[in-house]
């Protein structure tokens, strides 16, 4: 699978990223809801799994999953920071 980032260059799919995005996100939140390396592990394979049967996707389409992926596994807090983290991030881009 391919991600087409919002500069319109394509890349593959890389799993890290989503873990390495979704643990800036959980050190950010309280102690007791943060996620394990193994819940974070959890949330990328769900992400990746909601993406499945797609040969190219926006980094948006992943970000979604992320977040729905989030919500499926019950992970609110960490949902929301990565949210949070993620409208940062694209206000400090430049196109």
């Amino acid at each position: 699978m391919k991600v087409r980032k919002r500069n319109g260059v394509e890349q593959d799919f890389d799993i890290e990223k989503i873990k390495k995005a979704v643990n800036k996100a959980n050190v950010t939140v309280e102690k007791e809801v943060q996620l394990t390396e193994e819940q974070i592990t959890e949330v990328a394979e769900t992400a990746k799994e909601f993406l499945k049967g797609f040969n190219i996707v926006k980094v948006q389409q992943v970000q979604d999953a992320v977040e729905k992926a989030l919500m499926k596994h019950n992970h609110y807090e960490v949902a929301k920071s990565y949210v949070i983290y993620r409208d940062e991030h694209l206000k400090n881009k430049k196109f």
